[in-house]
């Protein structure tokens, strides 16, 4: 049911499909709990090549349970059937990406099938009569996992939704007694571009996803907004310009004026430079009474943060956070021209939706949604333009539903108090210490002297302490080099 509440929007009108499935849960036995694997693909396992005369191994990698799980979650005992239906899941997302990624390839129809009776047939050689496919425990398990990729190519990886999509409409369209959860290829309904039937039309988004994509509470905002190639070879451009009168895009070829499509929201279809790539553009945009201004779209590039830096702030053991979240400018070359701008990154896991306010865009951040980066609690948006010496603050909409302002946490300057917002800052400084860091490596600081100062501030505001001691103050005259 939770997954269902983020991703019954993309799968379809299936409550009744899925309320029936869920009343045939009812009374079901479970078996017996365990520790299991919790994430259990086709990636985590990997082939060992063995010794001379030996035979490979298989290594079964990364056991911390389900990304998008809580942490004190993971580790509950759960039916092993969970990590028999995500291995058969992933079988389908390895067919897709065979012909996502290679161009000409086509997976034979019935590869599917039989990668998952294969496993089965290995699975029951161990434990035989464990696994009733026909179950509704197993396939409300299976329904579960596909569900859960939903949620996480909504949030991550847009162009991926079909696979998971289509095999929950497939397995609910025909739920009822007796029903096999499959595991039938999706590769051949799987392209590189989004599927459309009218060509030269913009690219249909629901109209509740597109209201609040205007009004930045969307949590997938790049999935709509900027570049999107379709299955015909065209481009759909989208952009949020409230307030604006005309809008156009301007690729190397030329000006295409858009078109308000509802809300803020404008769009253009063009045709691209070069088949099957998304052309460099620019929006051209006019306010009434004020000259056409050009600006560069936050919503056709990349995230800033990258797999690893997410790996470790899922963990909690990132040791460098400020090198990823905060403010950061950054400097990139473009086939137009050069862009520099700032990433914004925050940690807010609770969060509904998320945004960059500043005086950069009149502290109006509904223009500015940053986009969720799954699991993490990461949030993410890179805005060209910015500079140095910018204001700015979040604007986080709680479990609750409430709107609230804060200042970045880990930023790397703010306004003077009484002013609250944060500062992003581009560092010119450069360190001058380059003997003393040489000397200081040349020497043992485990048996080298050091000094320690210590100072009970509460105590040492009693009258009968040394006024030379009271305070902080006292340390500077006792020439103290540091102090915490």
């Amino acid at each position: 049911r939770q997954s269902w509440a983020e991703a019954g929007t993309a799968v379809g009108p299936y409550e009744e499909a899925l309320t029936n499935l869920l009343t045939q849960l009812e009374g079901s036995n479970a078996g017996a709990l365990q520790r299991i694997h919790g994430d259990l693909h086709l990636g985590q396992i990997l082939q060992v090549p063995g010794s001379p005369g030996e035979a490979a191994r298989w290594a079964i990698l990364d056991f911390e349970g389900e990304p998008l799980r809580p942490i004190a979650e993971r580790n509950f005992p759960d039916v092993p059937l969970r990590d028999v239906v995500g291995m058969l899941r992933s079988f389908d997302y390895a067919a897709g990406a065979a012909e996502r990624e290679q161009p000409g390839v086509q997976v034979p129809e019935s590869w599917v099938d039989d990668c998952a009776e294969a496993f089965l047939a290995g699975y029951a050689e161990i434990t035989p009569g464990t696994i009733d496919r026909r179950s509704p425990l197993f396939v409300a398990l299976w329904l579960d996992k596909a569900l859960y990729e939903v949620v996480y190519e909504l949030r991550n990886r847009p162009g991926w939704l079909a696979i998971p999509v289509n095999a929950s409409r497939r397995l609910l369209s025909s739920t009822g007694s007796g029903t096999s959860a499959g595991a039938a290829v999706e590769g051949s309904k799987m392209t590189g571009s989004a599927r459309t039937e009218r060509p030269g039309a913009p690219l249909h988004v629901d109209g509740d996803i597109l209201a609040r994509v205007a009004a930045g509470e969307y949590h997938a905002p790049h999935s709509v907004l900027g570049a999107h190639l379709d299955d015909h070879g065209h481009v759909t451009v989208r952009t949020v310009k409230h307030l604006a009168t005309a809008v156009e895009v301007v690729t190397a070829a030329g000006s295409v004026a858009m078109t308000h499509e509802s809300n803020g929201v404008w769009v253009a279809v063009l045709d691209p430079l070069q088949p099957g790539h998304v052309p460099d553009y620019r929006l051209e945009v006019t306010y009434e009474g004020v000259p056409a201004v050009a600006i560069d779209d936050p919503y056709h590039y990349l995230p800033t943060v990258g797999e690893v830096d997410l790996h470790l702030i899922g963990e909690g053991r990132h040791e460098k956070l400020w090198e990823v979240l905060g403010a950061h400018v950054q400097h990139y070359k473009s086939s137009l021209s050069d862009v520099d701008g700032v990433s914004f990154a925050v940690w807010a896991p609770n969060a509904q939706a998320v945004r960059v306010k500043g005086d950069f865009n009149a502290w109006d951040g509904r223009e500015n949604s940053m986009r969720s980066l799954g699991s993490s609690g990461v949030w993410e948006l890179f805005i060209p333009g910015v500079l140095a010496g910018a204001c700015y603050k979040y604007e986080i909409k709680t479990k609750a539903g409430h709107w609230v302002e804060k200042a970045d946490p880990l930023a790397f300057g703010t306004e003077v108090p009484p002013l609250t917002a944060s500062r992003v800052v581009e560092s010119a400084y450069a360190f001058k210490d380059e003997e003393w860091m040489a000397a200081r490596a040349s020497r043992d600081p485990h048996n080298s002297a050091m000094s320690v100062y210590e100072v009970h501030l509460l105590v040492a505001r009693r009258p009968w302490v040394s006024r030379t001691c009271q305070g902080p103050g006292g340390l500077r005259q006792m020439a103290g080099l540091h102090a915490r």
